[in-house]
């Protein structure tokens, strides 16, 4: 199609359109004379959408098909600018220098050179962009939330527990288990620490491993034998949920007999040492028993956080371990290994490839944090004495 061209001299000529965006003399002043690109014509609306329902798009008048993509070259140029094609040499744009690099996660990125620095450099923004997405407004992780409700547990445990042993000890019903046991105080140094029980409930005696009928007399008075809580004892038999207990002598029980065994429980070596310790001030105050009520329901609760807190990082660290190994198989297998194996490098590895998974290496220092805490914390809580149901007075 003819080019209409006015020059500045008044002179008009129709350029036929292969002179479209070059300079030529004007024929009757010699001066430059540019011919410019053919305006396109308008595209019906209608027509441009149905051919684009179609799957066929509109090639700028003048222009050409990227035999590479098949997308739209305008006229006059010679570069594609869906793929990189150059239609004058037949090749993609920077195909020598092109590298595929994996990167963290499966992402391949191209990498291609455009011969631009500020062209590669927005064209490797945008490969990123288009992988990894924006996560600026990314929500709040998931085990940050866990980390505070994990917290909230152990810490409400532990003050319910202060709590129901503070007020429990406060009342005329449940005692620490202190008042016999003076009844050690005549042990050896040497001697076996390890088969000494303490019942800790009212219970029946009876003569054979099942519950005792009732002793009454003709006036219905009830004569059967009680062994009072608090009492110290030796366990020699176990039959059908009952035990055979021989009271240590010097306390107010002597008789021996067989007790539920839910009524008995076994007691540590160490808190046998503390009661043979109980009345000697003299002894440090790690081997003397917490009779005060306050520190003894402050001490119950620290040492059911401290359980609770340890047991919670474990199972936090766990699964900060394993989510950090599932995402390591994505690098390089050296790192996966090391990652899944070493324990230590787990976290390292994170903050290697913090960008991506920085998040879950902070997860597991919080979970190491929560273990070792815990584990100092218990340092501090002293061997305590069970408490017994029922009052010091014992018939």
């Amino acid at each position: 199609m003819p080019i209409p061209v006015t020059c500045q001299c008044g002179y008009k000529v129709n350029a036929p359109d292969q002179y479209a965006g070059q300079q030529v003399p004007c024929p009757t002043c010699n001066q430059p004379l540019q011919i410019p690109h053919p305006q396109p014509s308008p595209i019906d609306s209608d027509l441009q959408e149905m051919l684009g329902d179609a799957g066929i798009t509109a090639v700028t008048p003048g222009g050409i098909r990227c035999p590479n993509c098949m997308g739209s070259v305008p006229a006059g140029g010679i570069i594609c600018m869906e793929c990189g094609f150059n239609v004058t040499s037949g090749e993609l744009m920077g195909i020598d220098s092109q590298k595929d690099t994996r990167e963290f996660g499966g992402a391949v990125y191209t990498q291609r050179s455009y011969g631009n620095k500020q062209l590669d450099k927005a064209a490797q923004d945008m490969e990123v962009e288009l992988f990894e997405g924006d996560k600026s407004n990314s929500p709040t992780p998931y085990w940050v939330w866990l980390f505070i409700f994990l917290n909230v547990i152990s810490f409400g445990m532990g003050l319910a527990l202060f709590s129901l042993t503070y007020f429990s000890l406060s009342g005329e019903t449940i005692r620490i288990a202190l008042y016999q046991g003076q009844a050690f105080s005549s042990l050896g140094e040497d001697a076996n620490l390890d088969n000494y029980h303490l019942v800790v409930s009212e219970t029946d005696l009876s003569s054979e491993p099942g519950k005792s009928s009732a002793n009454t007399d003709e006036m219905g008075m009830d004569f059967s034998i009680a062994i009072a809580p608090g009492t110290y004892c030796t366990v020699s038999d176990e039959q059908n949920g009952y035990s055979y207990i021989v009271p240590v002598s010097g306390q107010n029980n002597q008789e021996s007999g067989w007790i539920p065994t839910m009524a008995v429980i076994p007691m540590k070596a160490s808190q046998i040492k503390m009661l043979k310790n109980g009345g000697n001030f003299d002894a440090p105050a790690n081997l003397r028993p917490i009779s005060d009520n306050a520190d003894y329901a402050f001490y119950s609760g620290l040492g059911t956080y401290t359980a609770i807190q340890f047991w919670l990082g474990v199972i936090f660290y766990a699964i900060a371990h394993v989510s950090i190994a599932i995402w390591s198989f994505k690098d390089q297998m050296v790192h996966a290994l090391l990652a899944t194996l070493v324990p230590v490098y787990n976290i390292v590895w994170c903050f290697m490839r913090w960008k991506y998974v920085g998040g879950y290496g902070i997860m597991a220092i919080l979970g190491l944090l929560m273990i070792i805490g815990s584990l100092i914390a218990s340092l501090f809580v002293p061997e305590l004495l069970p408490t017994v149901a029922g009052s010091a007075d014992i018939r």
